[in-house]
């Protein structure tokens, strides 16, 4: 899958102006000093507008959140320095997401009405392809295991994009299919007005930075310390991440830049960073807005956002992470994330931490008494800025 020309491009349109939206006129006239709580109305007036074309009986409800999160290995993380945890995580953590006891399914159940886990590139198998519920949670698993589906062998991962593309185009686009797919299911299941985008992947933190790097050149590394790397381990990540974007730079050379960043996913990214693209793509392309994570999930979406302009404005920044390519990413495509608290789990756990922000935006816009029913002189107009 070209990302550059193969996309279904005119199914991501940008969203109209909320301005005429009636939730953006009754929040213009709320009973609070200018723009003082623009940092949180104004994402959920986004939400808010597009559910009102969407699903207009659903007026004066919450927000409905879902989470869909997908988990890929990496032979990178078989490299010391790269990770403090060994590769075998991945799949005891997938057993933990079925098991209900991992931060995203405690998190899931206080402010989604679903989680989704799909394995799209695991090495072995952390669980079957059925779609057990765990208990009264609404956790839905799917083994959607892309290598197994191509019948190419990826034994530790998808490849070390040191020495070969990573994915290559059959699997980028494998995944990015079932990343649609998975998208689409949960969409026609829940009705989300707004999607969290997770991940679960040992070591790709990695190849995430060296996205970044590629998309957004700079004089001083963007690599952080992940899950939590000492010094001298932090110093070989660096150095394994300059020399992915050198050897992508070398494999690239005779292509246009805009060339190199459709086939970024492909040549640097796991399983999880082109199935998490398909899925902001179907998401965007159903007017549902995306709830953006840490530095794995805008490093997947960084492609679409530099090829598709349109595509910026479903896309809600959750939260930054100390990770220095994250803050990178955020500011150059002038996203404000609603937490700063040093976040670096993953999962989509900063993600589903920021729901209750949105959620409580929402009762404001929707309880909020105005200047003229409260009786109040406002002095002023349109208090929100649109």
């Amino acid at each position: 899958m070209n990302l550059e020309n193969s996309m279904e491009i005119s199914r991501i349109t940008e969203q109209n102006s909320i301005s005429e939206s009636p939730y953006t006129q009754r929040a213009q006239n709320l009973t609070l000093p200018p723009g003082s709580l623009d940092g949180v109305l104004q994402p959920a007036l986004r939400v808010l507008a597009a559910r009102s074309l969407r699903s207009p009986r659903d007026e004066g409800k919450p927000l409905r959140v879902s989470s869909l999160l997908f988990a890929g290995d990496h032979s990178l993380a078989l490299q010391p320095g790269v990770s403090a945890y060994p590769q075998e995580v991945t799949t005891q953590m997938m057993r933990n997401f079925q098991r209900g006891g991992a931060c995203q399914n405690v998190l899931a159940r206080r402010h989604c009405s679903s989680l989704t886990v799909v394995d799209v590139g695991v090495v072995g198998s952390a669980f079957g392809s059925s779609t057990p519920c765990s208990g009264e949670d609404q956790v839905f698993l799917r083994r959607r295991h892309v290598p197994t589906l191509l019948g190419e062998s990826f034994p530790a991962g998808c490849r070390d994009p040191r020495h070969q593309p990573s994915l290559g185009t059959a699997a980028f686009n494998e995944a990015f299919r079932q990343g649609r797919i998975a998208a689409r299911e949960v969409i026609q299941r829940d009705e989300p007005d707004l999607l969290i985008l997770g991940e679960m992947g040992i070591g790709n933190t990695t190849p995430s930075a060296a996205i970044a790097e590629i998309i957004t050149p700079s004089k001083h590394s963007l690599t952080g310390p992940g899950t939590g790397l000492d010094a001298n381990a932090l110093s070989t990540k660096k150095r394994i991440v300059s020399e992915i974007v050198l050897a992508f730079k070398n494999r690239q050379r005779q292509s246009s830049k805009k060339q190199q960043v459709a086939q970024l996913l492909s040549e640097v990214g796991g399983f999880e960073h082109a199935a998490l693209a398909g899925a902001a793509f179907e998401c965007a392309s159903h007017s549902v807005h995306i709830l953006l994570d840490g530095l794995i999930v805008t490093a997947a979406l960084s492609p679409l956002l530099e090829l598709h302009p349109a595509f910026r404005s479903w896309v809600i920044a959750a939260h930054l992470s100390p990770e220095p390519a994250h803050e990178e990413l955020l500011k150059r495509y002038e996203f404000s994330p609603l937490l700063r608290l040093s976040l670096r789990l993953g999962e989509g756990s900063g993600a589903a931490l920021a729901v209750g922000l949105l959620q409580d935006a929402v009762a404001l816009i929707q309880e909020m008494a105005t200047f003229s029913e409260a009786q109040i002189s406002a002095g002023h107009e349109n208090s929100v800025s649109c």
